[in-house]
């Protein structure tokens, strides 16, 4: 029967990109040689070949062994999110949805450890039932749409951003990492923990570090008097977001990082200059 393999290649698809997870190289060498060799079998079967019990056994405890992997590698995933909480999906993902569930997913808010285990199940059982559990784990209550707030004040009780020890000499205590975002969190935090995306179509910085460099845009177009601030005294409120998304990244990522950085930083200065809504954000500087 098929229905087991759909099941299990189908928990791992809404996890992969519910959670921005990625195969290894190793992954993927042994998926495709699970998918290959039954296809070879039932091939050479057509073809009249007397394939020995022996081959096809082996087949069989070659599926059920990945079958197994898979599903321990899901376990593993879904229980570290129970504990570290979720902040949503990629935007590369939710750009794809349709627009109905982009609606909903840009009303939520991050979630803590709690929530975040009924959000796992959601993304396990799927439609009406995973729905039902992830509005339950929320309390019961649907998310409130958060009230847009001004961009380069600091959020009140924020502490400095400091990722690595070596940004913090380059980078000034506070300046727009400590402000708040429209969701009502400090950008640290929000930017905290998240993964560097690049756009590949348009080879912007995108997500909440694309976020955050855009409404630094926002506030030093709106802002003009930002230099005398002594918070952007060593670098502008858009230098400093891209020296922190560049310390949160590997060292392999800090090239592309910091080019799709310049270029959506470059994009939205355009944008503001034709009057038209920034990348990214949507919004207008203006």
């Amino acid at each position: 029967c098929c229905c087991p393999g759909l099941a299990v290649a189908a928990n791992r698809f809404l996890i992969q990109t519910r959670f921005d997870r990625q195969n290894t190289a190793c992954d993927d060498c042994i998926l495709w040689v699970a998918c290959l060799a039954p296809w070879i079998v039932c091939l050479c079967q057509c073809a009249g070949v007397d394939v020995p019990d022996e081959v096809e056994n082996c087949v069989d405890c070659l599926q059920m062994s990945v079958t197994g992997c898979m599903l321990a590698q899901q376990k593993v995933e879904i229980d570290y999110v129970k504990t570290t909480g979720f902040s949503g999906p990629p935007p590369c993902v939710v750009g794809m949805l349709p627009p109905a569930q982009q609606q909903m997913i840009s009303h939520a808010k991050p979630m803590g450890p709690v929530a975040a285990a009924g959000v796992a199940a959601g993304a396990m059982v799927g439609g009406a039932a995973g729905a039902a559990v992830m509005y339950g784990a929320h309390g019961g209550q649907s998310a409130v749409t958060p009230q847009p707030m001004v961009m380069g004040h600091m959020a009140p009780g924020a502490e400095p951003y400091a990722p690595a020890q070596t940004v913090m000499a380059a980078q000034p205590m506070g300046g727009f990492m400590g402000t708040v975002a429209p969701n009502g969190m400090p950008w640290w935090q929000y930017c905290q923990g998240r993964p560097v995306s690049i756009d590949p179509a348009s080879g912007f910085l995108i997500g909440p570090w694309g976020e955050c460099l855009a409404w630094a845009k926002v506030f030093e177009i709106q802002s003009p008097g930002w230099q005398q601030d002594p918070n952007y005294a060593k670098e502008g409120p858009c230098g400093q977001v891209i020296a922190a998304a560049l310390a949160s990244c590997p060292g392999h990522l800090k090239g592309p990082t910091g080019q799709a950085a310049e270029r959506l930083e470059l994009a939205c200065e355009e944008a503001a200059f034709n009057a038209a809504p920034l990348p990214v954000i949507g919004q207008m500087a203006r």
